[in-house]
């Protein structure tokens, strides 16, 4: 699968990328607030060897490749239909410390929400952040997601519980929904 943007090509992981992915899952900062510690060689070879065989052309589960014009992998950002009969999907991003703060998670998310509700027809895609994660709040904030709610103590994440925080956007709200 591709998609293009005005900046970013967002395609799925080939075998070759585990060292731009390790270059970005390997970096404490970076995976702060993620549910994984800070990924090794050998996590990020197996990770993507295992995207690669879980493909088929029914699939319901994205985990794209971001990457800029001249083909440099960045970020991931992904998208699980978690219940097609629902027609809701979980949306979730991580992206290289170099890149916070130009506008690239919000590009890219909003091109695979946009496919999403259009292609998928999906009627809901949320976001489950850490509320200390502000900018994956400032991304959820700039696609028109509204805040839904607060789950105290909700997940337990590298030996600590930490409260989940939800935003939500339905399709409706989309501005290029076709609903």
């Amino acid at each position: 699968m591709q998609l293009v943007t005005e900046r970013l090509r967002l395609r799925d992981f080939e075998e070759h990328d585990w060292e731009a992915l390790l270059a970005i899952e390997g970096d404490p900062e970076a995976v702060r607030f993620q549910s994984f510690p800070p990924r090794t060689e050998v996590d990020c070879r197996v990770y993507i060897a295992r995207d690669v065989a879980s493909r088929s052309p029914h699939r319901w589960c994205y985990d794209l490749a971001v990457t800029l014009a001249d083909g440099r992998v960045v970020g991931r950002v992904g998208l699980d239909v978690k219940a097609p009969e629902r027609q809701v999907g979980e949306l979730w991003f991580i992206l290289e410390r170099a890149s916070w703060g130009q506008g690239l998670m919000t590009e890219a998310a909003s091109a695979l929400i946009d496919y999403g509700f259009r292609e998928k027809h999906l009627r809901r895609v949320f976001l489950e952040c850490d509320p200390r994660n502000q900018p994956a709040i400032r991304v959820a904030e700039k696609l028109g997601m509204a805040r839904e709610g607060l789950l105290r103590e909700h997940v337990q994440i590298k030996g600590e519980w930490v409260d989940s925080l939800f935003y939500g956007l339905l399709s409706r709200e989309w501005p290029t929904s076709a609903s």
